[in-house]
C-alpha cells in the first residue's frame, strides 16, 4: 500500500515538474520572446514589428506555450469586407454619395443603380456576401450623418437570422478631438454593438475609425484605427508622426504588404483615383483579375488571423467586386473560392 502511494506522489511531482516547464507567468520579455519562437515555428513569420497586436493578444493570455502552439496552429483566416451604404439615386443627376459621383463609363452594379437605404438591396447584398464566404462585413459610417447611421441600423436589422456578422468603421474623425471620437464609438457600442450579429474581435465588439488616431480609449470594445498609408513599416509607416505601426492600426488597402500588419492581410481587386481630382493619384489595374488572385495567394501564404478585402461596392476608388455588367459575378465566385481556403488553412489558386 505504501509503495502504490509512494508511486502516486512521484507521478503528482513529474506531473507538477512537466507544468512548471512552460509556465505563463514568467517575466514578461521572456515570455514575449517564447511567443516570438512559437510564432515562427508554426505560422513562418517573425511577428516582431508588424504584428504585435497578435504577439501581445497572445503573451498577456493565460494560456501556456503549448496551448499556444496548438491554437496557432488551427488558426484559420476569417474573411471580411468593407461595405458602403452611401449611394443615392437621384433623377438625372449622376450616381454618388452627394458629394462624390461615379464616373459615366463606370460598371453598372447588377442591380442598377441603387439606393442603399433599399431593404431590397441590403437583402441581395448580404446574400450574395454570404454566398463569397464572407465571415463579417464592416460597415462604413460618415460620423456626423444621420443618414448613415440610420442606413447601418438598418442593415444590421437585416442580418438577422443570418450567419453573416457586422461591425462598423466611423468615418469622417480624422481631426476631430479625443473626447469628440470617443463619444461617436461610445454612440456605436451603445447603439449597434449590442446587436446579437455584431462581429466581436478577442471577445470584444469591435469598432473601428477611419484615418483617426486611437488617442483615447472606450472600454469593453476592440478599438482598431484604420487607414492607407505608402508605408505601413515599422519605423518607417508615413501615416503616425512617429513613424511607428501602433498595435491598434490595422491597413485599409495595400498593393503589396509585404507582412500580416496586426493581425490583418488586406485584399483588394484593383484601384484607380485618377479621376477624382486628387493631389496625388494612384493607379492599380485590375489586369484581368491578377492583381486579385495574386493579393489572395499572398493573404494565404501569410496565414493571418484576418483577410479583409476593400471592397464590396467602392466605386470612386474602383475596388468593387459585386456582379457589375463589366465583369458579371466573377469576382463573388473567385472570393468564395479563396475564402473556403482560407477557412481550411490551405493554400491554392482558384
Amino acid at each position: 500500500m505504501k509503495r502504490i502511494v509512494l508511486i502516486a506522489l512521484a507521478a503528482v511531482i513529474l506531473a507538477g515538474a512537466a507544468w512548471f516547464t512552460e509556465p505563463w507567468w514568467e517575466s514578461n520579455a521572456k515570455r514575449t520572446e517564447r511567443v516570438r519562437r512559437i510564432f515562427v515555428e508554426t505560422l513562418g513569420r517573425d511577428p516582431k514589428g508588424w504584428d504585435e497586436a497578435s504577439l501581445r493578444y497572445w503573451v498577456d493570455s493565460r494560456l501556456r506555450p503549448s496551448q499556444i502552439r496548438r491554437q496557432l496552429e488551427s488558426q484559420r483566416p476569417l474573411v471580411g469586407v468593407h461595405y458602403f451604404t452611401w449611394y443615392r439615386r437621384t433623377e438625372g443627376s449622376p450616381w454618388g454619395n452627394g458629394m462624390t459621383t461615379v464616373l459615366p463609363d463606370s460598371a453598372k452594379p447588377e442591380l442598377g443603380w441603387y439606393n442603399s437605404n433599399d431593404r431590397e438591396v441590403m437583402d441581395a447584398h448580404i446574400a450574395q456576401m454570404a454566398s463569397a464566404g464572407f465571415d463579417f462585413v464592416i460597415v462604413n459610417i460618415i460620423a456626423d450623418s444621420p443618414p448613415s447611421w440610420g442606413n447601418a441600423q438598418k442593415f444590421f436589422d437585416r442580418l438577422a437570422g443570418h450567419r453573416l456578422r457586422a461591425a462598423v468603421m466611423i468615418d469622417g474623425l480624422n481631426v476631430a478631438p479625443a473626447a469628440v471620437k470617443q463619444q461617436w464609438v461610445e454612440k456605436a457600442k451603445t447603439g449597434l454593438a449590442m446587436h446579437p450579429n455584431y462581429f466581436a474581435l478577442h471577445g470584444q465588439p469591435l469598432i473601428m475609425l477611419y484615418s483617426a488616431p486611437l488617442d483615447f480609449q472606450v472600454d469593453g470594445v476592440a478599438l482598431r484605427n484604420v487607414y492607407w498609408t505608402s508605408d505601413y513599416a515599422p519605423a518607417a509607416n508615413s501615416f503616425n508622426p512617429d513613424h511607428a505601426l501602433h498595435p491598434r492600426d490595422w491597413p485599409f488597402w495595400s498593393p503589396h504588404a509585404p507582412a500580416v500588419i496586426n493581425g490583418v492581410v488586406p485584399v483588394m481587386p484593383g484601384y484607380s483615383d485618377s479621376h477624382l481630382g486628387r493631389a496625388v493619384s494612384m493607379e492599380h489595374p485590375r489586369r484581368d483579375g491578377s492583381l486579385y488572385h495574386e493579393q489572395w495567394q499572398r493573404a494565404l501564404a501569410l496565414r493571418p488571423e484576418l483577410i479583409i478585402v476593400y471592397g464590396w461596392n467602392e466605386y470612386f476608388e474602383q475596388t468593387f467586386i459585386e456582379p457589375t455588367d463589366r465583369f458579371g459575378d466573377r469576382y463573388v465566385k473567385w472570393t468564395a473560392c479563396y475564402a473556403a481556403l482560407a477557412h481550411a488553412g490551405q493554400r491554392g489558386t482558384c
